[in-house]
């Protein structure tokens, strides 16, 4: 039976409780909340002022659905909007443009939020201990799902930055980090521990405050960020960049080599092999087929054979150990010597492929009572457009005037 055909009976008082939760957690008593379609996941409707939750989210644990009630609404209570925060469209696009910066603000919000909500409505703390309590003992694989987990498997790695935002949040709950296998993500973690543990704790008083209290939290948390823990924790971003050119390096490879295989087999028995006219390649193209198929020839011959499964499907996993050791030296000398127009598609894809993750955490982590969300990679890129035309405009317009100022 499909999920919508599913009949999840929810009783009314259990809708009741929570939205009075996230009403008075938000400050907001027009908030309801609502059973949305079962499987559809919980959203927020900004125009009807409506929580829809998932009935299969609220049956299988309604410890979360309440503690997910009340947290929305601190966001709404205490995450102001980027236009409250003071920044202009200009900083918007240049700080939201950047892979990761989004997401290290959310990493730092939502301990700050979870820490005010049981600070004023300590009813919760138990659900909120509940979830994290799940959460840790999942580990690092089992904290991402839904569309963040398939943004993951079609990035054939865990990133280090998203690894970060787990390990901040373990050690909110918990007091001390998971496991944390990678050199530098450890290294990261310890120089900016400090500057998280600040930024955590700069809330407004949970007994009561004003807006400008709130606001004045807010900026000091983002400023922290901004100015302390961004320097830090873009290492990881570069890092994870490299990483994901040679993911894209060898997926390109292997796609290469398939084609190239089919055109041989088009061929077999004709003369001029080589020329597979009927794959629609011409021989620019085959050029660069074979450059990216020699890839593989420099890779260790069992890794090529555990390689089979990735190479039919795009979001199969990697084997943990092609990142490392010889393989991981052989990707990067192949990357280094292809030549320079080859190296910018592989650099693109990578970065692509980064922000279409970052917008699914994204998603998944910002408040979904705001009344104006985190841009996306592609909205910013869409604002920074404009933006520039705008300037481009002024620019004429003051050119026009000064050219009218010395004709008089």
């Amino acid at each position: 039976m499909r999920a919508k055909e599913r009949k999840v009976p929810i009783p009314p008082r259990t809708l009741r409780k929570l939205s009075a939760v996230a009403r008075k957690v938000g400050g907001d008593f027009g908030l309801r909340v609502e059973l949305g379609q079962p499987g559809e996941g919980s959203r927020f409707d900004p125009v009807g002022v409506i929580i829809h939750l998932d009935p299969l989210d609220l049956a299988e644990d309604p410890r979360r659905a309440l503690f997910v009630a009340g947290h929305e609404g601190a966001h709404r209570a205490i995450t102001p909007s980027l236009r409250e925060l003071g920044l202009s469209e200009r900083r918007i696009v240049e700080l939201y443009g950047r892979v990761g910066f989004a997401s290290l603000l959310n990493f730092v919000e939502d301990p700050a939020v979870n820490d005010w909500m049981v600070a004023r409505y300590p009813g919760l703390r138990e659900d909120a201990l509940s979830v994290f309590d799940d959460f840790c003992a999942g580990g690092l694989k089992a904290a991402f799902t839904g569309e963040v987990a398939e943004a993951m498997r079609a990035l054939g790695h865990i990133p280090r930055f998203a690894a970060f935002g787990y390990q901040v949040a373990h050690r909110w709950h918990t007091g001390q980090w998971g496991i944390v296998l990678d050199p530098l993500l450890l290294s990261v973690l310890k120089r900016t521990a400090a500057q998280v543990d600040e930024a955590v704790s700069a809330i407004p008083d949970p007994a009561g405050s004003g807006r400008e209290e709130v606001l004045r939290a807010a900026r000091r948390r983002f400023e922290i960020c901004k100015d302390h823990i961004w320097p830090v924790y873009r290492e990881l971003i570069e890092e994870d960049l490299r990483t994901t050119q040679l993911v894209v390096l060898l997926r390109m490879a292997l796609e290469a080599e398939r084609k190239l295989a089919a055109a041989r087999r088009d061929n077999r028995g004709k003369k001029g092999v080589g020329q597979p006219a009927s794959q629609g390649v011409s021989e620019e193209e085959l050029k660069e087929l074979r450059k990216l198929a020699r890839i593989l020839r420099g890779l260790p011959r069992d890794l090529l054979e555990r390689l089979s499964g990735f190479q039919g499907s795009g979001d199969a996993p990697l084997p943990g150990d092609l990142m490392e050791g010889e393989a991981l030296r052989a990707l990067r000398r192949s990357l280094d010597k292809l030549p320079a127009s080859l190296r910018g598609k592989v650099r693109e894809e990578a970065g692509s492929l980064l922000e279409r993750l970052e917008d699914r955490l994204g998603e998944a982590l910002r408040g979904k009572l705001a009344e104006e969300p985190v841009p996306t990679h592609d909205e910013i890129k869409e604002r920074a457009r404009r933006e520039e035309e705008r300037r481009r405009r002024e620019r004429l317009d003051e050119e026009a005037r000064e050219l009218k100022r010395r004709l008089e």
